[in-house]
């Protein structure tokens, strides 16, 4: 069973893309961590109710 290249080119890009993403979004985490926790509780507060 053959894969041809292109879904081999696309499912890796879209991998590669995947991986940078979840790099980032970490990254942006640990930064803005002061900022994000608010934002998270106020997030759950209403979930909550």
């Amino acid at each position: 069973m053959k894969v041809p290249q292109t879904i081999a080119a696309s499912v890796g890009s879209v991998l590669f893309l995947g991986l940078m993403a979840l790099s980032t979004g970490l990254a942006l985490a640990e930064r803005g961590d002061e900022g994000g926790q608010a934002d998270h509780r106020d997030d759950h507060g209403g979930h909550g109710r």
